[in-house]
């Protein structure tokens, strides 16, 4: 879409997007974006299954001159810049969202990691046992398992979770791929609207859930926003202009109350303005 954009407004610019075949083809990433630098692509927009395995493709574009932006993936120290979510601030929206919604009563409640070799994964949930610990006492984290974002490893593990902690009322997914496996696992079980499931990421999938009273809520990321910063932000890297390491950008907790919403109300987003 931003490409598309510029496009419009007049600025020449091609763009050549691809993808691994799943959330753990760490290899097939990186033969991608190799093969991206073996064609020296004038900047290069990624986003790391994990913290390292993009390493050696970036290094290999540095060796050419190519700046790399990282959007919204694993933080790999190597690359230019960073443009996404703070990961950690995800993790203290799910975790304050629980716990409002369990009150003085509170409750336990368990964590469905991601990769732990990805940063989004280990700062959303330390973010989340954090914001508990600091905030919430009568809020008890009982159990943190991984499904390496794989959806039918979190309806496993899901499983596992109600059946070891039978007063389990909340559980924090670190993406909503996997928050729809423990939703699965949570209905199976009979327990829809005892059990939270908040998912993370904002996924059309998850949004439809939230909409439909099924999925609780997820911390929405609005990568289509993130991704047109990360085009902005390359076009400024080609300009030559300096640029900060890192660049959070917004996210929200989407539930009921707000799901209808347009996304551009919900976070202030005006656009970006292209000229020639």
């Amino acid at each position: 879409a931003q490409v598309q954009e510029l496009v419009d407004a007049g600025v020449t610019v091609q763009a050549d997007v691809r993808a691994a075949q799943g959330e753990s083809d760490e290899q097939g990433q990186a033969a991608l974006m190799d093969d991206m630098v073996n064609k020296n692509y004038s900047a290069i927009i990624a986003s790391p299954i994990s913290d390292g395995n993009l390493v050696p493709p970036t290094e290999k574009a540095h060796a050419q001159g190519i700046p790399v932006i990282n959007a919204i993936g694993g933080f790999c120290s190597c690359m230019d810049v960073y443009v996404g979510p703070k990961h950690y601030m995800s993790g203290e929206l799910a975790a304050q969202w629980i716990a409002e919604k369990l009150g003085e009563q509170g409750g336990e409640v368990a964590v469905i990691m991601g990769l732990p070799k990805e940063s989004a994964a280990r700062g959303r949930t330390k973010g989340f046992g954090d914001w508990l610990a600091q905030n919430a006492p009568n809020v008890q984290l009982v159990d943190v398992q991984n499904a390496d974002w794989d959806r039918t490893k979190a309806k496993d593990v899901m499983d596992t979770l109600l059946k070891k902690h039978p007063n389990l009322s909340a559980v924090y997914v670190n993406n909503d791929t996997m928050a729809m496996g423990a939703l699965e696992a949570v209905k199976a079980a009979g327990k829809l609207g005892t059990v939270l499931v908040v998912g993370n990421d904002g996924t059309s999938e998850a949004l439809k859930s939230v909409q439909d009273g099924e999925l609780s809520a997820t911390v929405n990321i609005y990568p289509d926003f993130g991704g047109k910063i990360a085009v902005d932000i390359a076009l400024r890297a080609l300009a030559g202009q300096e640029l900060p390491r890192v660049i959070y950008t917004s996210q929200a907790i989407i539930d009921p109350t707000n799901v209808g919403l347009p996304a551009e109300e919900v976070i202030g987003w005006s656009g970006l303005k292209f000229e020639e």
